[in-house]
């Protein structure tokens, strides 16, 4: 496989981990409530539960 499609697809991966990353921070920060108030702190990333270093899915 030719170097670009590899770089290519490292910065795509890159780039959906930083969009997961920035969901997961409104959910827990600004998405709005029933009651009112603002984001889910309790929202977590777990990496014993996905088997991933940084706790995200390993698959779609």
């Amino acid at each position: 496989m030719p170097k670009c499609c590899v770089t290519k697809g490292m910065i795509t991966v890159s780039k959906s981990l930083q969009l997961s990353l920035s969901l997961l921070y409104w959910l827990q920060a600004e998405a709005p409530r029933p009651d009112g108030g603002k984001g889910w702190p309790g929202i977590r990333l777990r990496k014993d539960m996905m088997g991933t270093e940084d706790g995200l899915a390993k698959y779609p």
